[in-house]
């Protein structure tokens, strides 16, 4: 079940383009509100409560922006399964995740694991 758009913890879809929809959390992308950090970041637009390390330390974009100019928007947004993403430095210090600011990491790992083998379980028996 889908929760609404200012629940969702994704980031821009466009960056996500390389992923095969198995990897992302939803089929089709939603739009969502999205915090678009401007340069010299080089972090793709991201929804309020997604995760991001700034120096080692967790952040959300919404703390993230309340700190670094950003611009407000509405994009289709997706996230991928945390398993299947390597968490990516950026040149400016940042680090993405695929994770909610507002939950323990290591529950969004398990729940991200739990999710992938229930769709392959629903594939071998279609």
């Amino acid at each position: 079940a889908r929760g609404s758009p200012e629940e969702e913890v994704c980031v821009d879809a466009s960056y996500l383009s390389s992923y095969d929809e198995s990897a992302l959390v939803h089929a089709t992308a939603l739009n969502a509100r999205v915090l678009c950090p401007l340069p010299p970041s080089t972090l793709p637009c991201g929804t309020p409560d997604h995760l991001v390390r700034v120096r080692g330390a967790p952040t959300s974009y919404r703390a993230l922006c309340a700190d670094a100019p950003c611009d407000e928007r509405t994009m289709p947004v997706n996230s991928v399964l945390s398993h299947l993403w390597e968490e990516e430095p950026h040149a400016d210090g940042h680090v993405l995740t695929m994770y909610d600011a507002r939950h323990p990491e290591l529950a969004q790992r398990i729940l991200h694991r739990f999710t992938a083998l229930r769709r392959s379980v629903a594939r071998a028996f279609r």
